[in-house]
């Protein structure tokens, strides 16, 4: 297993582009027997520890959340290296058909459709909630709509926060919080309890109603 492609014993590439984040990059990949596909998330700077730290929570936190509709599985990951650095940190999470709600959606939609996502989203994250996780990223860009069944998928918990994990990441306290679909204030305090309420997820919730 080549060090630098830590994934190949599983897993190969597609040869399709790649998309993702300020931080990451995803790429489609199918198992070496050609029966599952996934979604490869790696990191952009993969030397950066507390970038590789929150890999690892963000595993972490999806897999609290298995089972929850609209979260994906994690299917595969060696987060548990994140501080080793010895090789590159991937996840491979569940496929997903679909596109962002950002790209799905290029002009504004009828009450009927924005009221639907909004239910299905405000109901992924009660049950984040209801087993301690807030999301604190929700944005049209974070949020999927498979094509044919209209499913919604709240995915990239980079910044997501366990409410058991008492140890606050630097960013917490020094920096802010959130992005820039909408700014919350309590996501920019330099008080890391400020940042933890899961009550911000419903006002990122209601701005993704209003703005389509």
């Amino acid at each position: 297993m080549p060090e630098t492609e830590p994934w190949s014993y599983r897993w190969n590439v597609a040869n399709t582009p790649r998309k993702g984040g300020n931080q990451f990059v995803v790429q489609l990949v199918q198992d070496l027997e050609g029966t599952t596909r996934g979604g490869l998330k790696l990191l952009k700077e993969d030397s950066n520890s507390e970038r590789r730290a929150r890999l690892a929570r963000e595993v972490i936190i999806l897999q609290r959340l298995g089972g929850v509709p609209g979260i994906p599985v994690v299917l595969d990951h060696n987060t548990a290296n994140h501080g080793t650095k010895i090789a590159p940190l991937y996840v491979v999470l569940e496929f997903i058909d679909g596109v962002s709600l950002s790209e799905h959606f290029q002009s504004a939609l009828s009450i009927d459709d924005s009221v639907r996502i909004t239910i299905q989203l405000c109901e992924i994250v009660r049950l984040c909630h209801e087993r301690g996780v807030a999301h604190r990223d929700i944005k049209p860009d974070n949020i999927m709509v498979q094509g044919g069944s209209e499913k919604v998928w709240l995915i990239d918990f980079g910044i997501g926060w366990p409410e058991d994990d008492a140890d606050p990441f630097e960013t917490e306290i020094n920096q802010e919080l959130g992005n820039r679909f909408l700014r919350l204030p309590e996501l920019h305090s330099p008080d890391a309890t400020g940042k933890r309420d899961q009550r911000s997820d419903l006002t990122l919730v209601c701005g993704v109603l209003f703005c389509f």
